[in-house]
């Protein structure tokens, strides 16, 4: 697991957002959207703002992923905690990332899903987009391994 970075502490622990490896994983730079209205946070589901009409070679624009197809989720950084319209964020595709559930356990290899709130829940039907599937047993209100696969998976 990659270390976390915090003063003081003999313990490290894991922090939402956090990448699980740093072998085997895909991410990519994108810039928060001037249509996203809330600053994002590491570990928030993304979208790509399908509003934006700029040109190709241009950063990829992202607002929070909401009930649409998720392109993948805001990775952790020690640098920044907050990312605001016009900001650059690494944005993880595909790999294993550190998420928040929600107040229900989650069962390994379980499909999961954005809540909207920007945490995991196991994927209801008709509900939110999948974006993986949970690596561990997650107990409720706990943070877990998720596997992400990315937007092919979220189109299904």
């Amino acid at each position: 697991m990659a270390n976390t970075i915090s003063i003081n502490q003999f313990a490290q622990t894991p922090v939402r957002g956090q990448v699980e490896s740093e072998q085997n994983v895909l991410t990519l730079t994108m810039q928060v959207s001037a249509n996203q209205a809330t600053a994002l946070k590491a570990g928030d589901l993304v979208t790509l703002d399908t509003a934006v009409t700029k040109g190709p070679g241009q950063p990829l624009q992202i607002i929070a992923q909401g009930t649409a197809v998720g392109i993948g989720v805001i990775v952790h950084s020690a640098k920044k905690d907050s990312f605001s319209a016009g900001d650059m964020v690494e944005v993880l595709v595909w790999g294993v990332i550190w998420l928040l559930n929600t107040a229900v356990a989650i069962a390994p290899m379980a499909a999961v899903e954005d809540n909207g709130s920007g945490l995991v829940q196991a994927y209801a039907s008709a509900s939110q987009k999948k974006i993986g599937i949970a690596v561990d047993y997650v107990p409720a209100s706990t943070l877990g391994r998720y596997f992400i696969f990315g937007p092919v998976t979220s189109a299904v």
